[in-house]
């Protein structure tokens, strides 16, 4: 979710912090060719639900923002709201397989399964940056 803060001039984005870098730049990309389209189109914030079309960007009100997240934090792509939201807004979701799947529906982990869990994430960052090709945006 994205929200413009007119009091600060700055743009508000909660990004996934458990991505992997490839799939980090690949929604840099994506944000960065939705902030490309908004040159020449009618910008507005209006309604729950948010779209892109060849001539509007409507993004939803912070309420709806706000509900988007809640469910994001709460069932994250297995949301369909948020699956739809994020379609609407340009987004690829099945381009993105989150890390947190591979340890959903455990109430909790001993600090044991808590260290393999970052190693193996680790091992898995070091794959990722080794393989890593030049971005677009270079």
């Amino acid at each position: 979710p994205v929200q413009l803060r007119d009091s600060f001039g700055t743009v508000e984005w909660r990004s996934p912090d458990a991505a992997l870098p490839s799939q980090a730049l690949r929604l840099a990309d994506t944000v960065a060719d939705l902030v490309g389209h908004l040159d020449g189109v009618d910008v507005r914030i209006e309604g729950k639900t948010g779209e892109i079309t060849d001539d509007a960007v409507v993004l939803p009100e912070f309420d709806a923002v706000v509900e988007y997240v809640d469910a994001a934090i709460e069932d994250g792509l297995e949301s369909e709201a948020v699956r739809s939201y994020l379609d609407r807004m340009g987004f690829d979701v099945d381009a993105f397989e989150p890390v947190s799947h591979e340890i959903d529906g455990r109430e909790s982990i001993s600090t044991e399964e808590a260290r393999e869990l970052r190693l193996e994430h680790a091992e898995r960052v070091k794959h990722d940056v080794r393989r890593a090709r030049s971005i677009r945006s270079d």
